[in-house]
């Protein structure tokens, strides 16, 4: 039920893209896309860290928490919803004062939406957040499809926040909460894990979008656009990644862990992502170009190298390796991979940007990604007390990965000669057919262990 919000939340986002790709003006697109930059980074400073708290700690042991620290728990959570506002209003100049109050709201509905799902799901209410999901998608749709041809921005964040509002009104807490972290000692469980976990979302949203807040700062509107495009990574696997992580931590909170529970679920959490990530990353290294331009329109093919690298943090999407950690109470990993992540980053955009430009932007977010991977990685085997060589199912993945290579290399090779949208079709039918072979492989296994 997870994974179907997280494909329906994809669909509606894909949708819109190809709708507003295509329609609006690449300057309107552009300032279309600051409204989720700006909402994006307000929200998940303003939140610090609280979905995941609720998540690995349960709703009342955080509250209790907040009872009894009320006076800095309230100054702190103003101190962080009032200082990205502040930022928002002070260093973008492209929006007019009523649109930035108009986002504030907006990413206030937004954060009330998020709390309440993770309270919902805490207490296992997933057929709850599924329909909520659904009717927030279609909501979702309506407004972009509404505004589509008479584009304003401004009425678009207004209807998007009754949406989220409406979505927020259907998620009511279930009157009996089996919540088995009720018994945790709020002083051990919430206090340094919040701060951590909170500055581990931070630095998180800033490496989401620093890259996007420096070029919007020194080029152009449309220049964002196209950069922004090519550096989208396709929302499935990541919304994926998440639920799957949801479901680990809702898994983990009933058990005493140990590290045969963090493997097991771990294997079975990674080779199913694998059915679904490695055959899409087959695809889009053989397909990208088409891909691309099919999805954003020719007037964006200036993006399509940066895309290109891009997709290469796809096959990283099938592992949540912040789960484990958590489960683990080493968010203190967490936030250090995370840091390391930004620093390396940074230090290595200044290596290529002046070689590669944009394009050396996108590969040093990429490296460092897979540096972070290897470093959460190596700290889940130490403090799970696991051999580096089974904390993951290498053997079947690689086995995966190649056998999606060759036959997406073969569906190429044999519509070489064929339509830009045919190559395309044979591909995604090969992908699909590659995905189904996977999944039955995935389902037996499965029915032999149990």
């Amino acid at each position: 039920m997870l994974m179907t919000s997280g494909i329906l939340k994809m669909l509606a986002q894909v949708l819109v893209i190809l709708i507003y790709a295509r329609t609006l003006s690449v300057d309107d697109y552009g300032y279309y896309q600051t409204i989720w930059l700006y909402s994006g980074f307000i929200g998940v400073v303003s939140l610090f860290g609280l979905p995941l708290m609720i998540l690995s700690a349960g709703f009342e042991v955080v509250k209790k928490y907040a009872i009894k620290h009320k006076t800095k728990v309230t100054v702190v959570a103003l101190s962080f919803f009032f200082i990205p506002i502040i930022i928002l209003f002070l260093i973008e100049p492209g929006l007019n004062h009523l649109e930035k109050l108009l986002i504030v709201l907006f990413t206030l509905a937004q954060n009330i939406s998020v709390i309440r799902e993770c309270i919902v799901l805490k207490a296992e209410g997933h057929q709850k957040v599924l329909k909520a999901n659904i009717l927030f998608t279609a909501l979702f749709i309506a407004v972009h499809l509404l505004l589509a041809e008479s584009f304003n921005l401004s009425f678009l964040i207004i209807g998007l926040t009754i949406c989220f509002i409406i979505k927020s009104s259907f998620l009511r807490k279930p009157l009996i909460v089996q919540d088995e972290t009720n018994n945790l000692d709020p002083e051990i469980t919430v206090g340094r894990q919040w701060l951590l976990l909170g500055l581990f979302d931070l630095i998180n949203v800033l490496y989401k979008w620093f890259d996007k807040w420096i070029i919007l700062y020194f080029i152009t509107v449309s220049q964002f656009a196209i950069y922004f495009n090519g550096s989208y990574e396709i929302p499935v696997f990541g919304l994926m990644v998440s639920a799957v992580g949801n479901i680990m931590l809702v898994e983990w909170g009933k058990l005493n862990v140990t590290g045969t529970h963090i493997r097991s679920l771990m294997h079975q959490s990674t080779n199913f992502l694998a059915t679904l990530v490695l055959p899409s990353f087959a695809f889009l290294i053989f397909n990208y170009e088409s891909f691309f331009i099919l999805l954003f329109s020719e007037k964006y093919s200036a993006a399509t190298p940066i895309f290109f690298i891009a997709i290469f943090i796809l096959p990283l999407r099938t592992v949540n390796f912040t789960a484990p950690l958590q489960t683990l109470r080493r968010n203190d990993k967490i936030l250090t991979g995370a840091i390391m992540d930004i620093c390396l980053a940074i230090i290595l955009m200044f290596v290529f940007y002046p070689k590669f430009g944009l394009n050396g932007i996108i590969l040093s977010i990429v490296i460092a990604t897979w540096v972070q991977a290897i470093f959460y990685f190596i700290c889940i085997a130490k403090y799970a007390q696991l051999k580096i060589a089974s904390v993951l199912p290498f053997k079947n993945l690689s086995i995966i990965l190649a056998f999606s290579l060759v036959l997406s290399w073969f569906a190429k090779w044999i519509s070489k000669d064929a339509t830009v949208l045919l190559q395309l079709g044979i591909g995604a039918v090969v992908t699909c057919l590659i995905i189904g072979i996977l999944l039955w492989r995935h389902m037996g296994k499965i029915k032999e262990e149990l």
